[in-house]
């Protein structure tokens, strides 16, 4: 009270702020609160996540409600973004090689308009939703859902785990396919590759519809005979393996990651010309068109 009449104000007046010095208040005040929900998401991505009271205090100084349950988004490096169209809860890493951002509850139809305004064009890949205690687990699939959109082996731009959680798991660990694509298919790696692709081919595709001659036929676009002589041959060369369900399990596991690595794009130096088909490679993983 002296302060005020010591300038000549009246006690009783509101003091004025000039606009410029509440704006820049304000951001500084935004500011901070951003570096507060930076901080709380970099908490509930460590692993193991500090204790819930620990989370509880930083959500409340970052005026966050904790939820059951949270959906995490991998954005492509260096894609164009528009933060500011993004929802007030959601968490956002921006900065790093690796952007992300967190979604409390499932991805919704909102949430997917939400990313096509803050992302436009952008690659991104959506987690599962899971967990408060598991939301690395949502960023770390998601990531590895957008490296494979990235190189081509799933689609986009927005690629769903759910919907990929098979390719996910296929190709989570591709040394040890590649050893398991060996015990069960190297007797095939003394055929030409043009011949042992269309076995494979045609394997893979028995495996996965369990169809008859003239459906496999049809799907191939090959004469049902020709699905025939393929079949006996390659019951010839496998043996008893077909017969036995958990080696022609390890078969298809084998076949259908082959088929997806198939689709990344072939480095340049090694691309068929125009007009030619590539050879499969007769090593590992091969690709089977």
């Amino acid at each position: 009270m002296k302060r005020a009449l010591a300038s000549g104000v009246p006690a009783d007046r509101p003091v004025r702020i000039p606009p410029r010095l509440a704006e820049r208040a304000e951001s500084a005040q935004r500011a901070e609160l951003d570096e507060r929900r930076r901080r709380l998401l970099r908490l509930l991505l460590t692993a193991p996540q500090p204790g819930l009271g620990a989370l509880a205090v930083a959500a409340e100084r970052a005026r966050w409600p904790l939820p059951d349950e949270v959906t995490l988004v991998a954005v492509e490096p260096g894609a164009h973004r528009v933060w500011t169209a993004l929802d007030e809860d959601v968490l956002a890493e921006a900065e790093g090689p690796e952007p992300h951002l967190l979604l409390p509850g499932p991805f919704t139809s909102g949430r997917r308009a939400m990313l096509d305004e803050a992302l436009p064009g952008r690659r991104v890949a959506v987690g599962l939703a899971m967990p408060l205690a598991q939301a690395p687990d949502s960023l770390r699939w998601a990531r590895r859902a957008l490296g494979l959109a990235l190189d081509g082996v799933l689609d986009g731009p927005v690629t769903l785990c759910e919907e990929n959680l098979v390719a996910l798991w296929l190709l989570s660990d591709p040394a040890l396919v590649e050893q398991l694509t060996r015990r069960r298919l190297g007797v095939l790696d003394g055929m030409p590759p043009g011949r042992r692709n269309r076995l494979t081919e045609t394997l893979r595709t028995w495996l996965v519809t369990r169809g008859t001659a003239a459906e496999i036929a049809e799907q191939l676009d090959i004469h049902p005979q020709t699905v025939r002589y393929r079949m006996r041959r390659i019951e010839q060369t496998l043996g008893d393996a077909l017969a036995d369900p958990e080696a022609r399990f390890g078969i298809e596991i084998a076949l259908r990651a082959a088929h997806l690595e198939s689709r990344r794009p072939a480095p340049a130096a090694f691309r068929p010309a125009a007009g030619h088909r590539a050879h499969p490679d007769p090593r590992g993983l091969r690709p089977l068109k």
